[in-house]
């Protein structure tokens, strides 16, 4: 009798799990710093985020990636998760886009396969056009509306004896990559380091 409810409770505790990780799944994480939507939802074909000037509707392509079209809202409509209407800005899905955030008149899309390099393409709602695109690794964040800062994938490989753990990754079959700490401000959209060169391990 025992064994039956401890095993009718181990089934329905991880069932739970299951649903609570399938719904935090579908919720959608905005890039660190970026505008949280006021409500989201999900389309028959992908997922609408209605912030407070605009709202951004995806649509998942058969492969990977997702179109993203932006409408402007008017002070006298809700939404346009329905609407027919013209875009204010549409961006197709030549690489694997998906859109990981938007601030004041800054819009954020992710592109690329890899887990290790990602691409980040920033465009400007005003202009209605790309202002920046680079690629990153892991970790992209937006500091005080203004700062974009993210691992940039180093081209230039550091000394092998300042990764303490390099010995540990070779042996686990991984190799040694190199990302610094890097800064782009959207005001001026220059580039600097934010930080010292470090070792990553890669697959």
């Amino acid at each position: 009798m025992k064994q039956t409810f401890y095993l009718t409770f181990l089934i329905l505790f991880f069932a739970q799990l299951t649903a609570i990780a399938a719904q935090s799944e579908e919720t959608f994480r905005p890039m660190k710093g970026t505008e949280q939507p006021i409500s989201e939802r999900k389309t028959e074909t992908g997922n609408c985020y209605i912030f407070e000037n605009y709202t951004v509707k995806t649509t998942a392509s058969e492969g990977v990636g997702e179109k993203i079209v932006i409408y402007k809202r008017a002070a006298t409509t809700t939404n346009y998760c329905d609407s027919r209407a013209r875009p204010y800005l549409s961006i197709e899905n030549p690489d694997a886009n998906y859109f990981i955030g938007l601030s004041g008149v800054f819009l954020f899309v992710d592109s690329g396969t890899s887990v290790e390099s990602r691409g980040l393409e920033i465009f400007n709602l005003e202009t209605k056009k790309s202002i920046y695109a680079t690629e990153y690794h892991d970790s992209v964040a937006l500091q005080n509306g203004r700062y974009v800062l993210y691992d940039k994938v180093s081209a230039k490989a550091g000394a092998v004896k300042t990764c303490r753990e390099a010995a540990k990754w070779k042996k686990e079959g991984f190799s040694i990559g190199w990302v610094r700490n890097t800064k782009i401000d959207l005001q001026t959209l220059k580039e600097s380091p934010a930080g010292a060169l470090r070792c990553i391990a890669l697959q």
